[in-house]
């Protein structure tokens, strides 16, 4: 990304690979607690991937705002292990509610019908 003050480039552990590896992990998990149909399964692994790239972009965004604002107190904070997980924490509460809306509510309603 190039700013008008310089630019941005992206590392290893900023990419958000280490993100949605720990996403795959929790949905693994997830499917063998609440077994799934395969093209579910899929939509779970496939949106918690596509989602933690995405939070991670709008991370690279703001950090790279803060740059730009030369705001080095803020970066520091946002770039570390604590800004770092507070993005991580989001991705998954979203993610969680997500599929907890489309995929687990609704089986667990047909169930107790049943």
């Amino acid at each position: 990304m190039v700013l008008p003050t310089g630019r941005v480039e992206v590392y290893g552990y900023c990419a958000g690979s280490d993100l949605a590896i720990l996403l795959v992990m929790i949905v693994t998990l997830l499917l063998l607690q609440f077994p799934l149909k395969k093209w579910q399964a899929f939509c779970c692994y496939l949106s918690a991937i596509a989602l933690a790239f995405f939070i991670n972009s709008l991370r690279i965004a703001l950090l790279a705002l803060l740059i730009a604002q030369h705001n080095f107190k803020s970066f520091d904070y946002w770039h570390g292990d604590g800004g770092g997980w507070i993005f991580a924490l989001i991705t998954i509460a979203i993610w969680g509610l997500c599929c907890w809306y489309a995929f687990i509510k609704p089986s667990l309603t047909q169930t107790e019908s049943i």
